[in-house]
This record gives structure tokens, sequence and C-alpha cells, in this order.
């Protein structure tokens, strides 16, 4: 367990130094939400019975349908205030 925190530790580091901190926040902020809910998915599933493909696909199929709602979530608020500024 150590090392897979140590591991996303250095990856995020390594994201910070060459793409810059609002750039690496925008991403959290973007796949964040999507990775924790497909993972969590996957385990769960893997957990009651389900086949490893088919957990993965539980995963990666919850991983891409909260990206989407993070996204349109995100842009809504960027209109919302583009209206209140114009």
């Amino acid at each position: 367990m150590l090392e897979i925190i140590v591991t996303i530790a250095l990856v995020l580091l390594l994201i910070l130094l060459f793409i810059g901190l609002s750039v690496t926040a925008l991403l959290l902020m973007l796949y964040g939400p999507g990775a924790a809910t497909g993972f969590a998915a996957a385990l769960s599933a893997h957990r009651l019975g389900v086949d490893p493909l088919g957990a993965l696909a539980i995963g990666l199929l919850t991983f891409m349908a909260v990206t989407a709602l993070t996204r349109m979530m995100i842009r809504a608020a960027i209109r919302g205030v583009r209206n209140l500024l114009t």
C-alpha cells in the first residue's frame, strides 16, 4: 500500500514539474472523481464475484460516465460565470 501512495505522489510531482499547478488542478478536478468511482465500482464488482474482465469493464464504464458528468458540470459552471459577467 505504501508503494502505491509513494508512486502516486511521485507521478503527481512529475506532472506538477512539467505542466504546472493550474493544469494539474484542472486535470485532477476533471478526472479525479471518475477515477475514484471507477476504481470503487470495479473493486466492489470483483468482490461480489464478477470475473476480472467484467469488473474492469464496469470500472471503465463508471469512469467514463462520471467523467462525462463532471465535464458537463464544469461547462455549466463556466457558462454561468460568463452569464454573470456579461
